[in-house]
């Protein structure tokens, strides 16, 4: 019946039609708030006065998070589709960068930092599965380009972070990433393409997340901290 549904589907014609831009835009979104977290470990870590192993098991907890989540978006999407899942989990994403950056306690810090990870790793499941949505209705394979805009996004958040943060505050810092961020869901929302649900299909098994999100986090960090974190 899916088969049928996807073989109905029109063609978008196009390099780059509205979907696309929109799946694109939501990459950037995502890999962009992961990045400006990066330069904010630093702070974090002292603000709430934790040493470099607890900062390691801080880091963990973000993982978790993801683990955690990914599966239960991947059930969602079958029920729902991906377009709900991915806008749902964008909009749950965006208030979190300022919750981290008034953490008062390492308590709220782990919990905001869980709620990071989960709401990330969710989001990228659900869009990567607005991307084949995309890829199919396309006749084109997107994917590659995508995960391009994740890390464009990723080097956006973490160049300007460290600049915006000596000129703004790590507070002005959250602000202004948490609006850009907005603005970006707010361009993309009309246009992520609508793909239908897919009840009969295996619902999705715990993975690793398919973007380099360890990878961006350590490189902020020191090597030592990151060792730990491992």
């Amino acid at each position: 019946m899916d088969n049928q549904v996807h073989a109905a589907a029109p063609m978008q014609r196009g390099f780059f039609p509205k979907s696309r831009i929109a799946v694109s835009l939501l990459f950037l979104m995502n890999g962009f708030l992961v990045g400006c977290w990066a330069p904010k470990i630093p702070e974090f870590a002292e603000r709430l006065a934790i040493t470099k192993f607890e900062l390691g098991l801080m880091i963990l907890v973000f993982g978790l998070g993801s683990l955690t989540m990914m599966p239960i978006a991947g059930a969602k999407i079958a029920k729902h589709g991906s377009r709900v899942v991915t806008l749902t989990m964008a909009v749950c994403l965006l208030p979190i960068l300022l919750a981290l950056t008034v953490a008062p306690n390492v308590i709220t810090g782990g919990i905001a930092l869980f709620l990071f990870g989960g709401f990330v790793g969710a989001m990228d499941v659900a869009m990567n599965a607005n991307a084949v949505a995309v890829e199919k209705s396309m006749r084109r394979a997107i994917m590659s380009s995508c995960h391009a805009f994740w890390s464009l996004g990723g080097l956006i958040g973490s160049g300007l972070g460290g600049l915006l943060i000596s000129k703004i505050g790590v507070l002005g810092h959250a602000g202004l990433a948490t609006a850009l961020a907005v603005a970006f869901l707010a361009i993309a929302w009309p246009m992520v393409l609508s793909d239908p649900p897919h009840p009969d299909e295996k619902k999705e098994k715990s993975r690793l997340p398919m973007l380099p999100m360890p990878c961006v986090l350590c490189a902020a960090m020191p090597k030592s901290m990151c060792c730990s974190a491992t």
